[in-house]
């Protein structure tokens, strides 16, 4: 006994540091949470491998560190809350690698969110808030019952190499929010691949399976160099006020249009669409309703 009450001790003082980097035995202390409180803003928090049973926020610059997505998990417990939300008024920059966020459960059947308007809590894997500057890397986000990556107000998001799989939405972004996702796979979500009611970016990314693969709604947009195929709904559409560059992309075996605007020709019900969409240098071939239905 002696000796983990030393280890515990030892590990909360490796956290105070600035820059400091600590190994944590994941959920063997009594509240990751309370380590994360203590270390200094840039500190580094290493976690072994585990499964832990968490809602985690982080409000400082930290970089977050699992062994890989496969053996680090943070598993969601409270119902409705975000596995990890990461919020701040000022731009705060963190960093979260080579850990599984997952299984995020819904507040009840009846209701999604512990918090629904306006603050929006939500039972996401990794939502960022406020002005926050986020990256996710190396990492899995599955299983969880609202959004897989969820970025609003005026936060800044990168997904590099990231698994995004079997969520209500894949990513979901909105307000003033920024996000660039890279070489990732958005996979079998039960709701949209990607949903931007504000910039965003893809690059060597895989969206399949999800309901449509890519919608653009608000804002500026970049699709670039993808491979967006079999889902049940569109690959890319673009729904209203924006302004999308498509470009490298294979798009194809899609249930609906492989690109199409929100426009009466193209079977919607209203022309809701009032953006630019510039396609090119596209593979777009084999989608059920047709290959491109543009102004």
């Amino acid at each position: 006994m002696r000796t983990l009450k030393f280890l515990f001790v030892g590990l909360v003082l490796l956290a105070i540091g600035a820059g400091s980097a600590h190994s944590v035995p994941i959920c063997s202390i009594s509240s990751l949470q309370a380590l994360v409180d203590k270390a200094e803003p840039g500190s580094t928090v290493t976690l072994t491998a585990g499964i832990c049973s968490v809602n985690l926020v982080i409000n400082k610059s930290l970089t977050l560190r699992g062994a890989n997505f496969e053996k680090t998990v943070l598993k969601g417990s409270q119902p409705g809350k975000p596995v990890l939300y990461i919020e701040s008024e000022s731009p705060i920059k963190v960093m979260v690698e080579n850990l599984s966020l997952v299984d995020a459960p819904k507040f009840s059947a009846e209701r999604d969110c512990a918090i629904f308007y306006p603050e929006l809590i939500c039972p996401s894997g990794f939502e960022v808030r406020g002005k926050a500057h986020a990256t996710l890397r190396h990492a899995r986000i599955a299983g969880n019952a609202w959004v897989g990556v969820y970025v609003l107000d005026a936060s800044r998001a990168i997904v590099q190499d990231a698994e995004i799989l079997n969520n209500g939405w894949g990513v979901y972004l909105s307000g003033e929010a920024q996000i660039s996702v890279e070489d990732s796979r958005v996979l079998n979500n039960k709701q949209v691949g990607i949903e931007a009611w504000a910039s965003v970016s893809v690059t060597n990314s895989k969206i399949s399976g999800n309901v449509d693969g890519i919608k653009i709604v608000q804002g500026s947009a970049k699709i670039f160099n993808n491979e967006i195929r079999e889902n049940s709904g569109h690959g890319l559409l673009a729904t209203s006020t924006v302004s999308t560059e498509i470009r490298g992309n294979q798009i194809t075996q899609n249930v609906g249009w492989g690109i199409t605007a929100w426009l009466r020709r193209c079977g919607f019900s209203n022309d809701s669409f009032s953006g630019q969409v510039t396609a090119i240098e596209n593979k777009v071939e084999e989608n059920k309703q047709g290959q491109v239905c543009l102004p």
